[in-house]
């Protein structure tokens, strides 16, 4: 909360219990309290579809992203990498495309960030 009321943009993993509404803290995204700069993120399969892992949208469908998070190569603490799965690896791709959206257009607002159509 105090990241948003500072002007940040907020990126949640949505969780993966395969629920209809993303669980804490993305739930967040969809409160009041997130004043439309919090974006909850879940996870889509390599055809398109979101993961049956991934929470869904539900009372945050308007500040709820997806972005690739089943098989992606990741580092290992022991150096090597693997590939995993999750909504964990799924944020941080938006993550990425809100620092990029960001840095070609810092005149927008936080909140006109997260307000772009898709």
């Amino acid at each position: 909360e105090r990241a948003v009321k500072a002007g940040r943009i907020v990126v949640l993993s949505a969780g993966n219990d395969g629920g209809a509404d993303p669980i804490f803290p993305a739930i967040f995204a969809g409160s009041a309290a997130a004043r439309g700069r919090a974006i909850a993120v879940g996870a889509l399969d390599a055809d398109g579809n979101i993961a049956d892992f991934s929470n869904r949208a539900g009372s945050a469908k308007a500040y709820f992203l997806v972005a690739p998070g089943v098989q992606i190569l990741a580092p290992q603490l022991d150096g090597g990498a693997a590939l995993v799965s999750g909504t964990s690896f799924a944020a941080p791709h938006v993550t990425g495309a809100v620092a990029l959206l960001l840095d070609a257009a810092p005149f927008l607002s936080a909140q006109e960030v997260v307000e772009i159509p898709l």
